[in-house]
């Protein structure tokens, strides 16, 4: 049987062990969003991190790992509800969420939702303070006047969500962090 260009180049933007979009496809809809009517209310973006994943892999294993990994991002996917939302692998065991049309307390009640639902699941982590997987997650805000700025717009938006990501993380992790872009403070 053979693949449609347009199915092949869908399986292209997958991560193979997650089935979700991987950072490649991330990089392309940021860009997209932020140059379309998408973000005629402003943006938001997630950078989420599997807290002490390492720690994970080093007790349980890399297949142990690699199920977690996949069973977290179905259960953030699942708690994403707007179809325009979506989630991406980032990298190792950090992921990206993306929403259009999105300011940044809507983004923060989801981003809680997200990070409830990955708890919820209770995997063990005995190395983990909770006993269980947890995630933090950086959120960053951009509203419609600076959406447009194209690369410059992206730059800012990853930058900002990895900030916020950064002080969740030393926060105490299972936190969330936020952050609005500016591209004033960005030059």
């Amino acid at each position: 049987m053979v693949m449609s260009e347009a199915k092949l180049r869908k399986k292209a933007e997958l991560d193979g062990l997650t089935g979700v979009f991987n950072r490649e496809a991330a990089m392309a809809r940021i860009e997209k969003a932020l140059a379309s009517e998408d973000c005629s209310h402003g943006c938001s973006l997630f950078l989420v991190d599997v807290d002490n994943f390492k720690l994970y892999n080093d007790a349980y294993g890399h297949l142990a790992g690699d199920a977690c990994l996949a069973r977290v991002a179905k259960a953030m996917g699942t708690a994403l509800l707007r179809p325009a939302d979506e989630l991406f692998r980032y990298g190792g065991e950090e992921f990206a969420v993306i929403m259009p049309q999105t300011g940044r307390e809507q983004a923060l009640g989801v981003a809680e939702r997200v990070r409830e639902a990955v708890a919820d699941l209770r995997v063990p982590h005995y190395k983990s303070s909770f006993g269980f997987v947890t995630i933090s997650i950086g959120v960053a805000a951009i509203d419609a006047a600076n959406a447009h700025f194209g690369q410059k717009a992206c730059e800012e938006l990853i930058r900002v969500a990895d900030k916020a990501l950064y002080r969740a993380k030393n926060g105490g992790r299972n936190k969330i962090d936020s952050g609005q872009c500016s591209l004033d403070e960005a030059n």
